[in-house]
């Protein structure tokens, strides 16, 4: 107890030099504590706000294989799967069907080439918490209604009343054409889900000829907080005693096709499409098999995963600065204060402390200078946290899909407590050394010092 009240003692008495040592420790544990919740909070929001969009977290389609060899995409015994996710006791919120094809639009002589997904009157309100209408309204009961994005729009030249023709081929491989009514313009909410269209989902059925009450994509929205890895394996686990499930495959993303295409494959529902049929032309087979995907899934295939790779890189570069920063700030401070302090080390050691008292003497004060830097480093990284996250940024933000409700959410992770830790053993590794040499002194030689 008594080295601790030393420790701290001299903490205080060279209380400039606490302060700057100390407030260099607690602005790497600050940007150390930022970024980290940062990059929670933009990977959080980012599989929020895209479930939003395509209505889950996790998705199970459905493909149909027929005897001579051809595959269609679909859903038509809808009971056991819905069974299937009731057995498997996985806390749902909401389950939405929908249907999508690409399609190529034509509105006088203008074209445009996207997804076009069907929903139905339940997955519109999980579209009002994401797209942000800025013409016309997200009304998708009307039979013809569609909603495109402001790129989409302005490629066409459409404005809301317009009637857009467009063509795409079924799920047999024939080619159809039907006509859509713009109800809706939003804006584009980033990345790749610029290439989405909404209509409703009983037209986009008809159109790819599904069979009466098919679909092709059930999502399953989870509760706030539900472990998707979790919930994956009893839905899984369920589905396996009623239907087949595809087997696992490794989905290959390149394509061979035109831009419009790739930018297709780019889109989370163009990605499972994609996924599903990789998944179901590496097996022989007839019948009807099931696959389940989940939004992490989505947005590996989108390559959206490379924001949180840029994000992570940064951090870890900041990291290992701020750590060289760290442990050479403390080590030649406290080389100093050894100089400083060698009547006073002599004058202990003559009193009867030990080696290893002098040693722990030394650790202790850079403990308690890390606890000091960690505690003002929290408090500002809170606060700091606390104001972003109350400035607004405009619904048209290429980040929008990385907000929550056009505002920055910070969520700290579990990992930064081992940073934390190892911020803290670099703190007293730098002290270490200098702690040694303190406590080898001879005492002799030290009290000589002191004249």
């Amino acid at each position: 107890m008594r080295t601790l009240q030393i420790a701290f003692r001299n903490l205080n008495r060279q209380k400039r030099r606490t302060v700057l040592l100390g407030g260099a420790i607690a602005f790497g544990l600050f940007v150390i504590t930022f970024l980290n919740a940062l990059t929670g909070g933009v990977v959080q929001n980012l599989e929020k706000n895209y479930s939003r969009l395509l209505g889950g977290e996790v998705f199970i389609q459905g493909v149909v294989r027929t005897p001579d060899g051809r595959t269609k995409q679909l859903i038509s015994d809808d009971q056991s799967l819905t069974a299937a996710v009731q057995a498997a006791g996985i806390p749902v919120l909401e389950m939405t069907r929908s249907s999508s094809f690409l399609g190529s639009f034509h509105f006088h002589n203008n074209t445009a080439t996207q997804a076009i997904v069907g929903v139905d009157s339940s997955q519109q309100a999980l579209l009002k918490d994401r797209l942000v209408v800025v013409e016309g309204s997200l009304d998708l009961s009307k039979p013809d209604a569609i909603v495109v994005s402001q790129a989409t729009a302005a490629k066409l030249k459409a404005r809301v009343g317009d009637t857009l023709v467009v063509e795409l081929r079924t799920v047999t491989g024939q080619k159809n054409v039907g006509e859509f009514q713009l109800v809706a313009i939003s804006r584009d909410p980033g990345m790749s889900a610029s290439f989405t269209a909404f209509a409703n989902r009983d037209t986009v059925d008809a159109l790819e000829n599904l069979p009466a009450g098919a679909y092709q994509t059930l999502g399953l929205v989870l509760a706030d907080g539900a472990d998707v890895g979790a919930a994956v394996d009893r839905l899984k686990a369920a589905l396996a005693t009623r239907v087949t499930l595809l087997k696992p495959v490794e989905t290959d993303t390149s394509n061979p096709m035109g831009t419009m295409a790739k930018q297709h494959f780019q889109n989370p529902m163009g990605a499972m499409f994609q996924g599903l049929m990789k998944q179901a032309g590496d097996e022989s087979w007839q019948g009807t098999r099931y696959k389940v995907t989940t939004i992490d899934d989505l947005l590996s295939q989108a390559n959206l995963s490379q924001i949180r790779a840029a994000i992570g890189a940064v951090s870890f570069l900041l990291l290992v600065l701020l750590f060289l920063v760290i442990v050479v700030g403390v080590a030649n401070t406290f080389r100093l204060i050894l100089f400083e302090r060698i009547g006073e080390i002599g004058t202990l050691r003559a009193l009867g402390v030990q080696r290893k008292g002098i040693r722990h003497l030394f650790l202790w004060e850079a403990f308690f200078l890390f606890l000091l830097g960690a505690a003002v480093g929290l408090v500002v990284a809170g606060l700091a946290m606390g104001a972003l996250a109350l400035v607004p940024f405009a619904p048209n933000s290429p980040a929008f899909l990385l907000l929550q409700n056009g505002h920055l959410s910070f969520v700290p992770s579990p990992v930064l407590i081992f940073e934390f830790v190892f911020v803290a053993a670099f703190v007293l590794l730098a002290a270490l050394f200098p702690a040694r040499q303190a406590a080898r002194l001879n005492p002799a030689q030290a009290l000589a010092a002191i004249r």
